[in-house]
């Protein structure tokens, strides 16, 4: 005869326990500094957590109170926002050439990616470049700058707004002004439904986001054959400049030459 299986679990289910709770935890040496001894950080975080999805333990993990504000590593508000069920694609590029990362992602309902960069002149702009962290990892640092600007500005509504961790560390070390706002508020879907497409700007996320010169050539072929009967020939000269604008650049970062992907 087996033995019951019984589900062991120490989450808070009222407030009298959620306090002995983040009693007993502050006593733990196996949490992070902020909360061993602080049993009303432990049940703050706790409660952040539970607004936006996580469990205590993982709340304690993954939320770090700098400068006295709750915010959330850059893996685990990944993590939420993957996990959400709301993305479409999600993808990290650095182009060396111009110390350039970029994070692009595409929500569901949404008509275009959301892309957000940061680049070398960026982080020097911003006094952040001469930081011991930045100095041993400048390509994680800045491609974590990038996705936490993608994330923020377009899951809001997943995120509660929390703060990402990694820039509000830099603000902080570095006593400066608060983070910019926004570029652009990701777009509404109700606002998008009676708006017809835009074929061009359509083609020119298409060629900027090619992942092989391979991929870009035939793009470009189906965009412009050699016949001049496809869509670039109908387009403005403005238009065109856009779309031969974006392979050009798109192949150069590629490491294509002026045999690569097609000759306009």
């Amino acid at each position: 005869m087996g033995q019951d299986v019984v589900e062991f679990s120490i989450e808070p289910k009222s407030f009298d326990e959620a306090m002995k709770y983040a009693d007993l935890i502050a006593k733990s040496t196996l949490v992070p500094k902020d909360y061993q001894g602080q049993p009303g950080n432990v049940l703050i975080a706790i409660q952040w957590g539970r607004e936006i999805g996580l469990k205590p333990l993982q709340a304690l993990q993954n939320i770090a109170v700098i400068n006295g504000r709750p915010c959330l590593w850059g893996d685990a508000v990944l993590a939420m926002v993957r996990g959400s069920g709301l993305v479409e694609d999600y993808r990290e590029d650095f182009h060396d050439a111009t110390f350039t990362a970029t994070c692009t992602i595409k929500r569901k309902g949404q008509p275009s990616p959301i892309v957000r960069t940061f680049s070398k002149a960026e982080a020097e702009k911003a006094g952040l470049w001469d930081r011991n962290t930045w100095k041993s990892y400048p390509k994680r640092m800045a491609q974590m700058r990038a996705r936490a600007f993608a994330l923020r500005d377009g899951f809001a509504d997943v995120l509660k707004g929390i703060a990402v961790a990694e820039e509000q560390e830099d603000v902080a070390a570095n006593n400066g002004p608060a983070l910019p706002p926004p570029p652009e508020p990701p777009r509404r879907l109700s606002e998008t439904r009676t708006e017809s497409p835009d074929p061009t700007s359509e083609w020119e996320q298409s060629l900027k986001f090619a992942k092989t010169l391979e991929e870009l050539a035939t793009l470009w072929t189906r965009l412009a054959p050699a016949t001049k009967d496809g869509f670039y020939h109908t387009l403005s000269q403005d238009q065109q400049a856009r779309v031969l604008m974006a392979k050009n650049t798109r192949k150069q970062e590629l490491g294509g030459n002026d045999n690569d992907a097609g000759g306009a």
